[in-house]
C-alpha cells in the first residue's frame, strides 16, 4: 500500500510523489526477480481500516509484489488474457516542440 502524509502546507505533487515511488519500487523488484503491478480499483476507506492507515495519510494506491507463476497453472480464461498489449505507437505519444 502506498499512502503519503498529507500537511498543511502540502505542496499538492503527493500523486506525482507516489508515482515516481511506485516506478522505482517497480525497477528495484524487477532487478530482483520479482513482478509488480499498481491496483487503483481498490477500496481505500477498508485498506485504511484494515491497515490501520492514520487519517493524515492519503491513501493513493495498492501495489501487489510477487514471483511471476507458469501462464498454464492459470485457468483457461485467464490464460487467453495473457498477451502483450497493443499500446499506441510512441510516434502518436511523444512529440517535439509545442503541444499540438
Amino acid at each position: 500500500m502506498l499512502a503519503v502524509l498529507i500537511s498543511d502546507n502540502q505542496n499538492r505533487m503527493d500523486a506525482f510523489d507516489s508515482g515516481t515511488a511506485w516506478g522505482f519500487l517497480s525497477l528495484q523488484a524487477i532487478k530482483e526477480g520479482l513482478k509488480t503491478h499498481a491496483i487503483g480499483g481498490f477500496d481505500k476507506d477498508k485498506a485504511r481500516e484494515v491497515l490501520n492507515i492514520p487519517e493524515e495519510y492519503n491513501v493513493q494506491v495498492a501495489i501487489a509484489i510477487g514471483y511471476q507463476g507458469e501462464k498454464d497453472a492459470l485457468p483457461e480464461d485467464f490464460q487467453a488474457r495473457e498477451l502483450p498489449s497493443n499500446r499506441r505507437p510512441l510516434v502518436e505519444t511523444i512529440f517535439e516542440g509545442k503541444y499540438k
